[in-house]
């Protein structure tokens, strides 16, 4: 599969970045890419939590998913986006909505652990899932599983997505800048991908108010692919025997004497 990571800093205004993200897609899939993943905070970054997050969610039959599903359609190319999507109450779910290249909705993943740490409260606005359920589809040949940002830090969580068939990985972040921030982003992903023998890719938005730096993760941990602090793609093609081949070899999943208690 080529699979394209987009590193791209959001503002405050909704629409131009919809605008911004469909021009994205379009030179993605000019480039043959069959996923394009976007970051974290798509639909509306603002400087800190702020309540104007309320405000700007929409459902997923709203506006901004409808345009991206006639986007992908258009282009024929899948979607991973980051939106905030309403709820039962005031706050919305922060949610990674992923899209087919024929324009349907495959499945939506709701942020299990918000980012009330390092002096942010993502929880003052934001609702937790209702249902913290894995999101595992199948895009290209993989099983992709679809996390968020702060999940990052949460090990046992990437492996409940291997139990349930994951050999891709993917995190959209918005990952703010601070103290070792960027050393702890590469070494969690690398990490990732090491200990669960699969590919990692780690979306995020470029400075200044995310660190940059989004990446492509090998099955044996190696870096294929990096941006630094610039708007821009990343362009690869991934195969599922590099996987099954690192599997073969490392066979630490395997292995194991523990296991996940939700596994399948």
């Amino acid at each position: 599969m080529r699979i394209s990571l987009c590193q791209f800093t959001a503002g405050t205004n909704k629409a131009e970045n919809l605008a911004r993200i469909v021009e994205w897609v379009r030179v993605a899939a000019a480039q043959e890419a069959e996923l394009l993943i976007l970051p974290e905070y798509a639909m509306f970054m603002p400087p800190e939590s702020t309540p104007a997050i309320r405000e700007v969610a929409e459902p997923l039959d709203g506006d901004f998913v409808t345009v991206l599903r006639a986007t992908a359609a258009e282009h024929r190319i899948a979607i991973i986006c980051n939106i905030f999507e309403t709820s039962h109450e005031s706050r919305p779910f922060n949610t990674s909505v992923v899209i087919s290249a024929t324009g349907e909705v495959l499945g939506k993943y709701r942020k299990v652990h918000l980012y009330d740490a390092f002096g942010y409260q993502e929880s003052a606005n934001l609702l937790a899932s209702d249902v913290p359920e894995p999101l595992v589809v199948s895009i290209g040949g993989f099983n992709v599983g679809v996390l968020i940002c702060y999940d990052l830090r949460f090990p046992e969580w990437a492996r409940v997505y291997i139990d349930h068939g994951a050999d891709l990985l993917v995190y959209s972040a918005g990952w703010p800048p601070g103290p070792r921030k960027e050393d702890h982003w590469k070494t969690m992903l690398r990490s990732r991908a090491i200990e669960n023998t699969s590919y990692v890719a780690g979306v995020v938005q470029g400075p200044p108010l995310a660190t940059g730096g989004s990446m492509l993760i090998d099955p044996m941990g190696g870096i294929t692919g990096e941006l630094i602090t610039e708007d821009n793609l990343i362009l690869r093609d991934i195969f599922p025997d590099d996987v099954r081949r690192v599997r073969e070899l490392n066979p630490s999943l395997a292995n194991r004497v523990f296991r996940t208690v939700t596994e399948a």
